[in-house]
């Protein structure tokens, strides 16, 4: 009998482990909790030159609850095992060049929102449906994906300071144009 109860006890606390670790994983975007070199819990690429990488993603989620209403959830979320830093370069100038990436997933998270909120104002809730909600959201990456491009290639991966800095200020102006997208994550 105690030996049930220590096997169950053993499995559950493994498992509230294994949930607490997995939430772990991804972080959320808030602007009251940027990034931390502890938040960046990847293995480097052997063969990187870079010294460090964000990786983050826009995760939506579509649910219908009637004919005339549809929920949409968009998140902005930090991969922390897929982020990784090298040991001996971290910085806080170059944290925040990993920050803006960050800034940057969710600035187009809001944009995303708004995109789909677009929509269903011109075409009502019920000319949407989910083909339509990924056409949108795969043009939205594609843009975002060419922002980061461009970002990393004006700032040369934040080596260039000068225009390092005028990203700063263009990301957290567009983040303030959209900052009524910012809590609303149902439309």
């Amino acid at each position: 009998m105690i030996k049930s109860i220590l096997i169950i006890s053993l499995l559950l606390t493994l498992l509230l482990l294994t949930s607490v670790n997995s939430y772990a994983q991804f972080i959320p975007w808030n602007k009251d909790r940027p990034l931390t070199w502890d938040d960046f819990k990847g293995k480097k690429p052997h063969k990187s030159r870079f010294a460090a990488a964000t990786a983050s993603f826009i995760h939506y989620k579509l649910d219908r609850y009637s004919e005339d209403s549809i929920d949409v959830k968009v998140y902005c979320l930090f991969i922390a095992k897929k982020s990784w830093k090298r040991s001996k370069t971290p910085n806080a100038y170059l944290l925040k060049h990993e920050q803006l990436h960050f800034d940057i997933t969710e600035l187009y998270t809001r944009k995303l929102r708004q995109s789909f909120d677009d929509y269903q104002l011109e075409h009502g809730h019920n000319s949407a449906s989910k083909l339509k909600f990924s056409l949108i959201s795969q043009r939205n990456r594609r843009s975002w994906h060419h922002c980061q491009n461009k970002y990393d290639r004006q700032t040369k991966h934040s080596l260039r300071r000068a225009v390092q800095e005028k990203w700063n200020k263009k990301i957290a102006k567009q983040l303030e144009e959209f900052s009524g997208e910012e809590k609303r994550l149902s439309i």
